[in-house]
């Protein structure tokens, strides 16, 4: 399975398609806001694919930028628990940035 990962801010910017990703090749977490009480069907859908590989991420708490701190944790977790990832440069923890209908890298 490979180490790289897509985390999506739902709250802020909601996808239903997933671009070129394929399952297999990365894991996602879309992260839910609190008071997010309704998802598209067609996000599931496009997630469905990905089985385990794929999670949906609900956060307790509101605020400015609750949504920012939880992704930040889990960025500092992926880190621990992948840290060879951070040394190889080819192959580091990368954000994947939802803009459009296209999904661009951000290193």
């Amino acid at each position: 399975m490979s180490h790289h990962f897509v985390l999506s801010d739902f709250e802020n910017v909601q996808f239903t398609d997933i671009g070129s990703l394929k399952p297999g090749e990365c894991r996602i977490k879309v992260f839910i806001g609190q008071n997010q009480t309704k998802l598209p069907v067609e996000l599931f859908e496009a997630l469905r694919p990905f089985g385990a590989d794929a999670d949906l991420v609900r956060i307790t708490g509101a605020g400015p930028n609750a949504l920012d701190f939880h992704i930040a944790y889990y960025i500092g977790r992926l880190a621990i628990e992948f840290p060879a990832q951070r040394s190889r440069s080819s192959r580091r923890i990368r954000v994947l940035i939802r803009s459009s209908n296209t999904l661009r890298r951000r290193t």
